[in-house]
């Protein structure tokens, strides 16, 4: 994704590391949609550190966020695993091995594959996060 979107950064790559297991073993938010959401910061986020608050353009991520809710029917790792208890060792085992592993990866590559896909429709143009929600209403996404 990092070649095709034009942000190879080894920085970034290192910065989700931890997003395993749905953010350090946790089972919380999906790595795979942490790491798509990251990248769209890459291409659409904000140039000044400075600027705080929500930034208007983050519809980007949002649809993407959206977009895996209805593929997947939720974005918490242990609902999306079937693995109860990530701190459990050997549930986590699990995580590695087998149909599950096969699932995760999977679901990055469909991750990554929407990632291109948003940003190919939408190019540079910036899409606020009003606007986005009024598209996603539209398409019956939200």
């Amino acid at each position: 994704m990092q070649e095709v979107l034009g942000i190879e950064c080894e920085m970034a790559f290192k910065a989700a590391s931890f997003f395993s297991g749905g953010m350090a073993c946790t089972g919380n938010l999906c790595g795979a949609l942490s790491g798509g959401v990251m990248a769209l910061g890459m291409v659409y986020g904000r140039a000044n550190p400075r600027i705080g608050g929500v930034h208007d353009g983050s519809g980007p991520a949002l649809r993407l966020v959206k977009w895996f809710e209805k593929e997947y029917g939720t974005s918490n790792c242990c609902e999306l695993t079937g693995v109860p208890d990530m701190l459990n060792k050997e549930l986590r085992s699990k995580l590695l091995v087998g149909e599950v592993h096969e699932r995760c990866f999977r679901r990055s590559g469909e991750v990554a594959a929407k990632v291109v896909d948003i940003v190919s429709k939408q190019g540079s143009r910036q899409v606020s996060l009003d606007e986005a929600i009024a598209e996603l209403k539209a398409e019956g996404l939200l």
